[in-house]
């Protein structure tokens, strides 16, 4: 599992940035995309990775005045 092992690379804080506080689905100010799609749409957490494929991991924004 890909987070997992980024989460083991780059410590408590990048899974706590990452993850939501339960641990079981990715923070709310986190998206996440496998070859420009949104991992939502290609099995969540369960989506199949191949070797090929880029992985974006990104801070969502948001804000205003």
């Amino acid at each position: 599992h890909l987070l997992e092992r980024q989460c083991s690379i780059y410590g408590s804080r990048f899974r706590a940035t990452v993850l939501s506080p339960l641990g079981d689905d990715i923070s709310d100010y986190v998206a996440i995309f496998i070859n420009g799609e949104s991992y939502h749409v290609l099995g969540g957490l369960n989506a199949k990775l191949r070797e090929r494929d880029a992985v974006l991991i990104g801070m969502t924004m948001a804000g205003g005045c």
